[in-house]
């Protein structure tokens, strides 16, 4: 997701700043740094937390760093960091060449986390005179994290090979891009809690699954168009769903709105505060959005599943199925769409391959007269938003 973030970024938005050029070589106040990253963090709504603080030379090491998602809960370890390399920059700024992630060895309650460790690098720590909210929402260059493995007595439960994300530069007005990826993400399924679920995922033939995760996107800061061009779960010998959207209306004025109000939903966490921060989200447009399942053996294992519980073939199955669906779609009160649907769906059924629903409206909608419809008519959302479904196109 493209706001999916490494532990140290305030956002999953790009950056190259030429703007923020150090000035001469001066001491380096660890604590102030430490200050302003956590400062930083609060426009977000996160408080962070320290140990300790110590400073080497341009080198800022954290000991013990914590964070608290709200004044409720209690605060997350994220381990030690060292910031590497930091020089000062305009308003009050600092520049990290690399965040150190150091890695992590721990065992509760049976069981192990064994984390690699990463980095982070070009990464900006907005001064107090900073004004423009992008540069004050943490920009980094790029950011990679090393191996994950969680593990019981009994051997591995999940584990990951890495995941990595890099942006572009960004210039006031400009277009920034972004992509991640998460690679060799491996899940033993004879490891879910509840039996019922083993027993299913072994009857599909899963007692392992194997995938990667996949995206990139862009934002127009000039015109507050935001889009994520792709965001793929692939799981090998099962099937992949990707997922886009484009959206308008994310402008830096809404960004900085959101930081101030975050900044006060982290000091009091009450409804009238979770009220304003949606009134704001309804300036957002929704101009398309998608979701496709590809598949990859995954339909036809549920569809011999099913016959077996039920005894029936996988031909008697897809019958049921065509003859139920019609029935359930009436009562989305759109005949065209039900129909639409209901050769979409069987189509997809007999000849597995495809299945797209997309929202693709001739001009943009405000959220604000999406809530309006759920609310009044809610069969309408359908029409409002030029809902459609297609197989295997």
């Amino acid at each position: 997701m493209i706001f999916s973030r490494p532990l140290l970024s305030a956002s999953a938005i790009a950056l190259t700043m030429t703007a923020f050029a150090p000035p001469a070589l001066a001491d380096i106040d660890g604590a102030d740094v430490f200050e302003q990253l956590a400062t930083q963090f609060a426009l977000q709504g996160i408080k962070l937390e320290a140990a300790g603080v110590q400073t080497n030379g341009d080198d800022v090491a954290i000991a013990g760093l914590k964070m608290r998602a709200t004044p409720e809960t209690d605060p997350f370890p994220l381990g030690d960091y060292v910031l590497e390399n930091v020089t000062e920059a305009d308003g009050g700024s600092y520049l990290v060449d690399r965040i150190a992630i150091a890695p992590i060895s721990q065992t509760t309650d049976g069981v192990t986390v064994e984390f690699e460790g990463g980095e982070i690098n070009d990464y900006l720590i907005a001064g107090p005179q900073v004004s423009d909210p992008i540069l004050r929402s943490g920009l980094f260059e790029s950011a990679q994290a090393g191996a994950l493995t969680i593990s019981d007595a009994e051997g591995t439960i999940f584990s990951m090979e890495g995941a990595s994300t890099t942006m572009d530069g960004y210039e006031p007005g400009g277009v920034m891009t972004f992509d991640a990826n998460v690679d060799g993400m491996v899940a033993d399924m004879t490891k879910l809690p509840e039996a019922q679920a083993r027993e299913t995922m072994a009857a599909l033939g899963y007692e392992e699954l194997r995938g990667t995760v996949t995206s990139k996107g862009s934002w127009d800061t000039g015109t507050g168009r935001l889009a994520l061009d792709e965001m793929i779960y692939d799981v090998d010998d099962a099937a992949s769903l990707e997922m886009t959207f484009d959206i308008g209306g994310y402008t830096p004025e809404l960004v900085g709105a959101m930081q101030q109000m975050q900044l006060q939903m982290a000091e009091q966490n009450s409804e009238a505060m979770n009220m304003a921060m949606l009134g704001l989200m309804q300036q957002i447009e929704i101009n398309a959005i998608s979701i496709e399942i590809r598949d990859d053996s995954l339909t036809n294992r549920i569809l011999d599943f099913v016959g077996e519980q039920q005894g029936m073939n996988r031909a008697n199955v897809i019958a049921m199925a065509k003859g139920v669906l019609p029935i359930g779609l009436a009562q989305l009160q759109d005949p065209a769409f039900a129909a639409e649907a209901t050769a979409a769906i069987g189509q997809f059924l007999d000849d597995p391959g495809t299945l797209r629903i997309a929202a693709e409206p001739t001009s943009a909608v405000p959220v604000a007269q999406i809530m309006a419809v759920a609310m009044s008519a809610p069969q309408a959302l359908i029409s409002t938003l030029a809902v459609s479904i297609t197989a295997n196109r």
